[in-house]
């Protein structure tokens, strides 16, 4: 399900090769650049790029990303489809949760037992909110325009 992840992992392979990027891969490994240098994502690429062929890969992310050749770029409408169809896949995990806002709003608990559970399974977990107001939400999202420091950690890459 590491769809946003395949995707800059490929951009990171096509930008090493010297490829033109589509403007969505560039939006994404802008700020992998600024935070690990150029160098750094063009060796993640590098490594991304001979290891394409792995098993191991194909199990970490989305056949959207693997089966598509490096000299293929991912536009940001090719990359919503591929999501709308990853959709219920990701829905049906434990460590996601949907709440609508009303709910929110009345003051009741956001979190199942069993997200919960998943979240000490899993580490971590995503809750999304749905329902009236999420319009407006959303252009207050993209109009906040404030940086965000953010620190990367690397599990298990060499």
């Amino acid at each position: 399900m590491n769809l946003l992840t395949g995707v800059w992992l490929h951009a990171a392979a096509r930008a090493e090769q010297g490829l033109e990027l589509t403007e969505f891969e560039g939006s994404l490994l802008a700020p992998m650049q600024g935070v690990l240098g150029g160098e750094e994502v063009g060796a993640v690429g590098r490594v991304y790029r001979e290891e394409r062929a792995g098993d191991w890969l194909a199990a970490l992310l989305p056949q959207a990303v693997t089966s598509r050749s490096l000299s293929q770029g991912i536009s940001l409408e090719e990359y919503k489809a591929a999501l709308t169809e990853l959709l219920p896949k990701i829905a049906a995990m434990p460590n996601m949760a949907v709440v609508d806002r009303a709910r929110l709003a009345a003051g009741e608990s956001v979190d199942s037992p069993e997200f919960t559970a998943a979240l000490a399974r899993h580490g971590y977990g995503v809750t999304g909110f749905t329902g009236p107001g999420e319009d407006e939400a959303a252009v207050g999202a993209r109009e906040n325009t404030t940086p965000v420091a953010a620190r990367l950690e690397w599990d298990n890459f060499t």
